[in-house]
């Protein structure tokens, strides 16, 4: 194979590990929506007590570490030389439990569209630093990798806060309460946007019931950037394997990490709130399990890809699923529903776009 031929396909790969990551988290927005209408957050909040119905974040996470297990020793584990369990792999699956984990609570309080997008170009700029500052993978052309960070950063601020840009640049406050009849006026407290959840989120600001909350916006955010974190750094600890542990090898451990940890975050989870939530295994494991099924194939096209184009540009350009996830929250799920909110997320997400390409560039 060429030299030429190899970073094309590592590039390919990066591509379709994008389409599979950005629709993974579809499963759990949809039996979401089934049985809450799509809007689980204010159904938790108004139901008080965990119900049978319920979709939980991290009962969905238990479930969609099964089918990362499940998926790794059934279609990769029978075509290795070997399968053995090493301590980075495991690690790599207790970060991916954690990043799930926190992706699932994002979702669930600020929408598919926007959680991707925050956590897009935050695991971009973490995975960056892995690859340049920590595994010494540095660019060729070191000024375009410092303008495509730049960029990821402008395009995150841009997605995390599309709507009250929209609102800001474009909206006239008369015009809004001419469109909604005669409204009290909104105070400081109300600045959120009333699409930021959805079509069935929309803030009823007459009736202030359903509206979303500062703290729920603050703690999505919040469990967005810690996706970033932790998915960012997901396959960081394979890179200290040996040649031939890395690749597909590492999938057997990695699945065996994440069906350990799912059960303790479960059991964490549980004492922290003192409620234990409702498995729903009739509802939920199947769309939990095709959810792992999904994440699985992108992180095996991850793992085809990084010693390829290398880490620190193979995984900047896995975030590019930001605008996959972008199309099924948008058209799909119509978790914004605002013309100028959504030309405000997709020219965000070009520019986050465009900051992955020039740190592909820059290599």
């Amino acid at each position: 194979m060429s030299s030429s031929t190899s970073p094309a396909i590592g590039f390919l790969c990066a591509v379709l590990s994008a389409f599979f990551n950005g629709s993974f988290t579809v499963p759990f927005k949809a039996a979401s929506s089934r049985h809450h209408g799509g809007n689980t957050e204010r159904a938790r909040r108004s139901e008080g007590p965990a119900n049978d119905e319920e979709v939980h974040p991290i009962v969905f996470t238990l479930y969609v570490s099964a089918g990362v297990f499940l998926s790794s020793m059934i279609f990769i584990a029978p075509f290795l030389p070997t399968v053995s369990i090493n301590v980075p792999s495991l690690l790599a699956g207790f970060l991916f439990v954690l990043s799930v984990s926190a992706s699932f609570l994002a979702v669930d309080l600020i929408g598919m569209a926007l959680s991707q997008g925050i956590w897009s170009g935050s695991a971009s700029v973490v995975s960056y630093i892995w690859g340049t500052l920590i595994f010494g993978d540095y660019p060729s052309h070191p000024y375009w990798s410092i303008l495509g960070l730049t960029l990821l950063v402008i395009g995150i601020v841009g997605i995390a806060f599309c709507a009250d840009i929209a609102r800001s640049r474009f909206i006239d406050r008369r015009m809004l309460s001419s469109s909604m009849g005669e409204l009290e006026p909104l105070g400081a407290d109300a600045s959120l946007s009333i699409e930021l959840l959805g079509k069935n989120n929309t803030v009823p600001i007459v009736d202030g019931s359903a509206a979303p909350t500062a703290a729920s916006y603050a703690n999505g955010v919040f469990w967005a950037c810690a996706v970033g974190l932790f998915g960012g750094s997901t396959l960081a600890p394979t890179h200290y394997l040996p040649s031939d542990k890395q690749g597909l090898a590492v999938l057997p451990s990695f699945g065996t990490g994440c069906i350990i940890l799912a059960p303790v975050v479960l059991f964490v989870n549980n004492v922290w709130t003192r409620q234990a939530p409702p498995f729903n295994a009739r509802n939920v494991m199947m769309p939990g399990l095709f959810s792992g099924l999904l994440w699985n194939i992108s992180n095996l096209l991850a793992l085809l890809a990084i010693p390829e184009i290398g880490y620190g540009v193979a995984y900047p350009l896995l975030q590019s699923a930001v605008l996959v996830s972008g199309v099924w929250g948008i058209s799909v799920f119509r978790e914004m529903t605002d013309r100028r909110t959504i030309a405000v997320f997709w020219v965000a997400g070009g520019i986050l776009l465009l900051g992955a390409a020039m740190l592909a560039a820059s290599r």
